[in-house]
């Protein structure tokens, strides 16, 4: 054979090429195989660090394939859609689907924008959820291409729920201060904080209890409930409220709060039951004036920690816009209390001017008539100028003690001391006082007052209302007429008493300039009798003290009734 006639170093090239040609494409496949364990190892890495970059990322991230499989979900979807790790496994996507639209407000809503993107698969798309929970997610769908084609699409889901409520709370607060400058009124103000407050908490049934120094009462300056009206001011010794406004701390009180508390015999139920309630007291720099409440009727666990943070520095702020609000009030309250002072004054002169001036001017006639004409004048002349000098000597002094009576109170001096008693007693005493006057005008003076009709009033100061009232129905009556007192026990068990007479009644011009002291109503009666109008201002004023208050119904020609009522019973 020829390689058998090849010479020894031949055979040796040939070898040796062989060997490099051997050498040379081993090479060239330990190349190549190098080149793809790097490839290989590269696209590990890469798949690492996607991995790792889907794990660690804030949003939740879900891969769903053209045919609607599930691709992939990293652990933050899991964690936002309270997926368990059962489900995640189960693959089941079905059961995934009903189980993250349950938890939305508005799934078919959600169901159609998935739908809408599937049928266009280039789309993209982000929008807003609102979760039943009061979470708020951001939502951005986008296709997944694959040399050039759509394989799959990935959704991507952010929480931002705390930042959504972040900018709504300063939001709020803004809107809160701007209420506080824009207006002067304190129910506008606390109703423009109110619709405030529901942008950020549930706020359906809110109020705010102040309390006050005074009467150790608390009042409800705004007040907004499903189902309880707004109370009259009360002492509330017991409730959540006094509580909260006891220790000066915000207080979040649930069912189970409630009892524990009850047992402590620290507070009661008062009005209807909430198992979500949060009180928030309302504190300036110096004291705890009031307390802000929030409830909720029949969910529990509506209001969290984060909530009474926040109502807390909402309440610091009312708190001082309050106080402010009151002392603002209180100037223009001693203001006009100023304006009146002047208005009293400037009447009292004008009383002391006129009414004082024509008695005093009739008893210095009559006694420049006798000094001069005595010894000329016949007993009878002597009698009938004498009788006119009492009767001016008393217009004068009855007069002179409705002032002193008018000006001791204007000044604080008279005393205040309410009681329980029977209301006939007093009227049939001060029916005494007036019926000379009346058996002189020839005028029938009835009554007819329950035996146990009984009113919470200062003794003195009803004696001076029905004595007052009383005198005033026999000036204004003509000789012959009637005067009817009567009481009765309204719709909210408080005794109303009225005083009717048949004499020259009022018109609607005359009836309105009634109880002011800057108004002239000093007509003269039947018979002369003259009158200042001042008795009716200090019933009315003495009326007030004890809460209540006094109208009058009246006609020209036809009489005119005067009632009034007093305060309510306290209870015993």
């Amino acid at each position: 054979m020829e390689i058998q006639n090849k010479s020894k170093e031949e055979s040796i090239i040939d070898y040796v090429k062989l060997k490099q040609d051997f050498d040379h494409v081993n090479e060239l496949y330990q190349n190549d195989l190098t080149e793809r364990i790097q490839v290989e190892e590269e696209l590990r890495r890469s798949l690492s660090l996607v991995e790792a970059t889907l794990e660690s990322t804030e949003n939740g991230i879900l891969v769903i394939s053209n045919e609607g499989q599930l691709v992939k979900a990293n652990r933050r979807f899991a964690e936002l859609w309270h997926i368990s790790d059962e489900l995640i496994d189960s693959r089941d996507d079905n059961r995934m689907l009903q189980f993250i639209v349950n938890q939305l407000n508005e799934p078919d809503f959600f169901l159609a924008k998935v739908r809408e993107l599937y049928a266009n698969p280039l789309a993209e798309s982000f929008d807003l959820l609102y979760f039943k929970d009061g979470r708020i997610f951001e939502r951005f769908s986008k296709p997944m291409r694959v040399e050039g084609q759509t394989q799959a699409r990935v959704w991507s889901f952010l929480d931002i729920t705390e930042r959504t409520r972040t900018e709504t709370e300063r939001q709020v607060m803004y809107e809160i201060s701007s209420a506080v400058t824009a207006t002067d009124n304190l129910d506008q103000m606390l109703r423009q904080i109110h619709q405030s407050l529901k942008k950020v908490v549930y706020a359906e049934n809110c109020f705010v209890a102040l309390y006050e120094p005074d009467t150790h009462l608390f009042s409800f300056p705004y007040f907004v409930d499903q189902f309880d009206e707004k109370p009259n001011p009360v002492p509330m010794e017991k409730s959540c409220s006094a509580y909260v406004y006891r220790t000066g701390k915000p207080m979040l009180i649930t069912n189970e709060t409630f009892d524990r508390l009850r047992k402590e015999n620290e507070v009661e139920l008062v009005g209807s039951p909430s198992p979500s309630w949060v009180g928030i007291p309302l504190q300036t720099p110096f004291s705890t004036i009031g307390v802000l409440v929030l409830q909720h009727y029949s969910d529990e666990g509506i209001y969290h920690a984060r909530d009474v943070e926040f109502l807390s520095a909402i309440g610091n702020q009312m708190a001082l816009v309050i106080e402010r609000k009151k002392s603002e009030d209180e100037i223009k309250r001693m203001n006009v209390q100023l304006q009146e002072t002047i208005a009293n004054k400037d009447k009292f002169f004008s009383i002391i001017a006129h009414d004082l001036r024509s008695p005093f001017s009739s008893f210095l006639g009559f006694t420049q008539i006798l000094s001069e004409e005595l010894g000329t004048m016949s007993r009878q002349e002597i009698s009938r100028i004498a009788e006119s000098m009492r009767t001016s000597a008393f217009n004068v002094y009855r007069l002179l003690n409705s002032l002193l009576e008018w000006s001791q109170f204007q000044r604080g001096l008279t005393s205040f001391n309410p009681e329980k008693q029977l209301l006939k007693p007093r009227v049939v005493d001060c029916l005494d006082l007036i019926s000379d006057s009346g058996k002189r005008k020839d005028i029938e003076i009835t009554h007819e007052i329950p035996e146990d009709a009984t009113v919470y009033a200062d003794k003195h100061m009803l004696d001076t209302i029905l004595r007052n009232l009383l005198s005033n129905a026999v000036k204004f009556t003509r000789n012959g007429g009637r005067v009817f007192v009567s009481s009765r026990l309204n719709e909210n068990r408080v005794v109303e008493i009225s005083i009717t007479d048949s004499g020259l009644g009022m018109d609607q011009d005359m009836l309105d300039k009634l109880f002011t002291i800057d108004e002239q109503v000093n007509r003269q009666g039947t018979n002369g009798e003259s009158s200042s109008g001042l008795g009716l201002i200090i019933c009315k004023e003495f009326i007030e003290k004890h809460g209540g208050k006094i109208w009058a119904l009246s006609e020209e020609g036809k009489g005119t009734t005067f009632s009034f009522k007093l305060g309510r019973m306290p209870k015993e």
